[in-house]
């Protein structure tokens, strides 16, 4: 029963006071499903974790906003790092640091000084995270299709030995309409095309047009 009691006060410290046991765990948000993973991690008492939370504060009462921040500082005492997405004012005031996410990236962190990096591909920052990462670094990208043009220098993959890695964003739709195009021989799966490095440029304008599924391979 104590530790009940004690748990049930971690979620109503997170703001989830108002949550019924006959609610179903399908029917929860993202933010309070965020939050109830980080009340089960108040009672962990670990330290030197780094937590990274998206917009924790989303659909909260002024009252709950102001316990949740209280837990995140708690958490921080203890000797854990948080990083946070948010535009709620009363977090970024609270913040010990805050990165605008149209900031200078290289004036930040400086060349090769990131370990990975996680973002979404096509941005006009592309290039500076590459920048940013350490020889031997990992780039987590997403909605690689979906993405524009970009200037890309594939040397600073290759003598970085940088990894690049992630999916890309489908509407769910497209994966039946694949199929159907790879079983009417309209389309080839595995590796669909090769192109000299010279020809990257074609090579861009082939994947962007989304008739191929699997590999675009690049020679060096």
């Amino acid at each position: 029963v104590p530790e009940i009691g004690q748990r049930l006060r971690f979620l109503d410290s997170v703001g989830l006071g108002y949550l019924s046991l006959s609610r179903s765990a399908k029917t929860l948000s993202g933010g309070e499903s965020q939050r109830i993973r980080l009340a089960a991690q108040l009672g962990s008492n670990l330290r030197g974790v780094l937590y990274v939370l998206d917009e924790p504060t989303i659909g909260l009462h002024p009252c709950d906003n102001r316990a949740l921040l209280d837990t995140l500082d708690a958490l921080k005492k203890k000797g854990n790092a948080l990083v946070v997405v948010e535009h709620d004012e009363d977090t970024l005031l609270r913040a010990d640091h805050v990165i605008d996410r149209d900031a200078d990236i290289d004036r930040i962190f400086g060349a090769s000084s990131l370990d990975a990096a996680v973002d979404c591909v096509g941005g006009p920052r592309f290039g500076s995270i590459l920048n940013c990462l350490k020889p031997g670094g990992r780039y987590g990208i997403a909605g690689a299709i979906s993405g524009p043009m970009v200037d890309l220098d594939l040397r600073t993959l290759y003598l970085k030995d940088l990894q690049l890695f992630g999916c890309t964003v489908l509407t769910p739709e497209i994966f039946p309409n694949l199929i159907h195009a790879i079983e009417q021989s309209e389309i080839k799966p595995c590796i669909a095309a090769t192109y000299d490095l010279a020809d990257i440029v074609e090579a861009q304008t082939t994947f962007l047009s989304k008739r191929h599924v699997g590999k675009i391979v690049l020679t060096l």
